[in-house]
């Protein structure tokens, strides 16, 4: 049985490490961290749209390449192995696939083709919000807190209850506040709060009362996509350890020959890979529309947890270094943390997994 990835998946790896490895150094993130603006790299966002990476995922009849969450994931590690600061989860894993997925054709062809282009960027939040239905639509009331990505966002998948029901909407963001809030390694998040504001019932994706489907496949895919960033920044974190460990020496030898560092470390590794086979097995399974959540359970369990381990045994390996923000391992720990409560925490996975099994 083969393994391996294909020569197209292939060929996606190497643009991508070229990409990012070209434009998103540490000195480059540094500089927009500096700056006033939210910390997101335009630069190449706009050339993953030139190189049409934004729309890979999108059926063809928008402009995009009809290919799965195997290829997204692809692009997630690359970008988890240089911490780049991309909309990736929020846009390419959730939002943009649950408007291609369940959006009606009008709205599938007025916000498509601009993510594909680069110039919308959909933003998702699993959280509800107060709704009114009205004869052409609804009127939202209400606060987002903590959504990723929402200042540089133009549109938002959300999800609304109106009465006894819940539907998921596309919400165009022009005409609605959205306050700047930062994450520990400097992601942008927005309280989006609504006062009143129409939405069109072509906003609508799926049936009205159909949001929890909506919800489930947005979770899925943004749970995986997750997992995949984690595998990238935590392969990188043990890249820059085990590098650490043979060039640093100690009482006349490199630390990595001492018993205790060399077992720390290879837990790590045994934790990496295990991250990797739970993600890819999550991953093919979505895109051959298996039944799939207990496999995302487990492989979110897997980088959320495993993820830490291996973030938090770099840190103690690598000492003082480790947090000086001249070195860039304190990107990767902060990056791992940040992702390991987001859309639910290990014991939130296991806590589900374990209702699913019983049958609850």
């Amino acid at each position: 049985m083969d393994f391996a990835f294909t020569e197209d998946q292939k060929g996606l790896i190497g643009l991508c490490r070229q990409m990012f490895g070209e434009l998103c150094t540490p000195e480059a993130i540094a500089r927009l961290e500096r700056a006033e603006q939210p910390v997101f790299h335009r630069e190449l966002w706009s050339r993953m749209a030139e190189s049409e990476l934004l729309g890979l995922n999108l059926k063809e009849d928008v402009g995009g390449l009809g290919l799965g969450m195997v290829e997204v994931c692809l692009i997630h590690e690359q970008a988890g192995w240089v911490t780049a600061p991309l909309p990736l989860t929020p846009c390419l894993a959730m939002g943009a696939p649950a408007v291609d997925r369940f959006g009606g054709n009008e709205l599938r062809q007025a916000v498509l083709p601009g993510v594909i282009r680069g110039e919308h960027i959909i933003c998702a939040s699993l959280d509800r919000i107060g709704a009114k239905q009205t004869s052409d639509g609804f009127v939202l009331e209400g606060q987002l807190d903590c959504v990723a990505y929402a200042p540089v966002a133009t549109h938002l998948v959300l999800l609304a209850e109106h009465g006894d029901r819940t539907s998921a909407l596309c919400v165009d963001l022009a005409e609605v506040d959205v306050q700047r809030q930062t994450a520990s390694n400097e992601e942008p998040l927005g309280r989006v709060r609504f006062s009143g504001q129409s939405v069109a019932a072509s906003a609508v994706l799926g049936e009205l009362g159909s949001g929890r489907d909506v919800a489930s496949f947005m979770r899925d895919r943004g749970l995986v996509a997750q997992s995949a960033s984690i595998l990238g920044m935590a392969a990188r974190a043990l890249r820059l350890t085990a590098k650490y460990a043979t060039e640093r020496r100690q009482f006349g030898r490199a630390i990595g020959t001492f018993q205790a560092v060399g077992q720390r470390a290879a837990d790590a590794f045994v934790d990496v890979e295990t991250i990797r086979v739970a993600s890819w097995r999550a991953a093919w399974l979505l895109d051959d529309d298996q039944p799939a959540t207990d496999e995302v359970l487990v492989a979110s369990y897997w980088a959320k947890e495993a993820g830490a381990r291996v973030v938090n045994a770099a840190q103690h390996i690598h000492g003082g270094i480790g947090f000086d923000r001249d070195y860039p391992l304190y990107r990767y720990f902060l990056g791992v943390k940040t992702l390991e409560q987001r859309l639910g925490s290990a014991t939130g996975c296991l806590n589900d997994l374990a209702r699913r099994l019983a049958g609850e």
